[in-house]
């Protein structure tokens, strides 16, 4: 087929202007990918001053190119929530969604997962979620210092102190060792003053009244907005029904258990089984926590395990031999160490098994850490712990702890003391 010149010209126009369009597109393109690299860059330089609506804006442009940048992502999420100006449903959601992007083969996955249980933890008060998400950014980063504290927090102010050692233990390896005095002090307050014990987080949450001297009061509203914000949670349901058995009304913490979600049996909550067998013992329903007892699922191992078997076989069973073995292994936990009245039931079983010369001795060892629980002892121990700088008053900490058997924390006082007397005396001062 022939063209002639006017269709000629006419084709050579076309082209040059598909040319031209296809440059421009490119120039555009490019420019764009240039300024969406710089907006990162920019959006850095935004979010170190503070400028969180430009911060968002520059990052909104980088995303668009980059959705999978798990760093843009977190900071992001950061402009979201640092901004005083946008509520809760407009910040922390968002940014949550955000930090939930960061894939699990991410540098940035453990950061991602500690962000939004922080979010969820502090924020929203959702404390079952945020303890998976605390999990999972201790698996992956087991040196977060963040990610190791919020966890321990956690599980002191869902009334598992009991629970908590290794989460503790592996936040005071990482702690600097001037710190580590306020450390074990924190961790003397968690088990031997739990109402005192989280008053900064009461405060920031808004359990405590900006401003205020005093927590009373702050533990049980804690628990009861825990189970309203986080109701699909064993977890909420069992810390507030154990607050109500330990104040001596055991039939409404069975209420409380009652309405707590039902996930199969492998997925139990041993805190929520181990309150279960607790609040049916108190109310005399035997059957009901053998019951529970038995679908408690493996491995069986732990404090709470071990001295609910003992009870069940104790009381209901009347196994003493097997309860003697079950408190034995309860005892030799730490938390075990200061349970002077699971001592006592020992000490029955063992007189029932004809083993009265070791119910004897145990019963004095009893006595000894009853004595240490008493309150003139916890008052004079918390005046001592007003002055960490003071290595002199510190020895009656490595007393109390010797006397209980817990080796650990007399040894990291002993630690501490010796790193005090290395230290100048302006640091003495300073240390608090």
């Amino acid at each position: 087929m022939k063209f002639s010149l006017a269709q000629f010209n006419l084709r050579k126009t076309v082209l040059r202007c598909a040319v031209v369009i296809g440059l421009i597109a490119l120039g555009i393109a490019s420019s764009l990918l240039f300024r969406a690299h710089r907006g990162l860059s920019a959006a850095e330089t935004s979010v170190r001053h503070q400028d969180w609506p430009l911060a968002r804006q520059q990052l909104k442009q980088y995303l668009w190119l980059h959705p999978n940048d798990s760093q843009a992502r977190i900071l992001m999420a950061e402009a979201l929530v640092r901004d005083d100006d946008l509520t809760a449903e407009e910040g922390v959601r968002p940014a949550i969604n955000h930090l939930q992007q960061v894939s699990e083969s991410s540098p940035q996955f453990a950061e991602a997962r500690m962000r939004e249980g922080r979010l969820r933890f502090l924020v929203l008060l959702q404390p079952g979620a945020a303890e998976k998400l605390f999990r999972q950014a201790v698996a992956a980063d087991p040196e977060s210092v963040d990610a190791n504290l919020l966890l321990w927090k956690l599980l002191d102010m869902t009334g598992r102190q009991s629970m908590s050692g290794p989460s503790f233990w592996r936040l005071y390896d990482l702690t600097p060792e001037r710190s580590r005095g306020m450390r074990l002090r924190d961790w003397y307050l968690s088990e031997f003053h739990p109402g005192t014990a989280n008053f900064a987080f009461d405060e920031m949450m808004g359990f405590v009244a900006p401003g205020s001297t005093s927590s009373e009061g702050a533990v049980f509203k804690r628990l009861l907005e825990f189970r309203e914000q986080d109701p699909k949670s064993q977890l909420t349901h069992a810390a507030l029904a154990e607050w109500f058995r330990l104040q001596g009304d055991p039939q409404h913490a069975l209420f409380l258990l009652q309405q707590a979600p039902k996930p199969d049996a492998v997925h139990q909550d041993p805190f929520f089984l181990a309150t279960h067998v607790e609040v049916l013992i108190d109310l005399g329903e035997f059957d009901r926590a053998t019951e529970v007892m038995n679908s408690w699922p493996k491995p069986h191992s732990g404090y709470s395990f071990w001295r609910c078997r003992g009870i069940v076989n104790d009381e209901v069973l009347k196994d003493f031999q097997a309860a003697i073995t079950d408190y034995s292994k309860a005892l030799s936990a730490p938390p075990g160490k200061t349970d002077w009245p699971m001592m006592e039931r020992k000490a029955h079983c063992l007189v029932l098994a004809h083993r009265n010369a070791e119910a004897a001795e145990l019963r004095k060892k009893a006595k000894v850490v009853e004595k240490l629980m008493e309150q003139d002892v916890h008052q004079r121990m918390r005046r001592i712990l007003t002055e960490l700088q003071r290595p002199e008053g510190l020895l009656e900490m490595c007393d109390f702890y010797r006397k209980l058997g817990r080796t650990r924390e007399m040894e990291s006082w002993q630690r501490y003391i010796r790193f005090l007397k290395q230290q100048p005396p302006v640091f003495r001062r300073s240390n608090l």
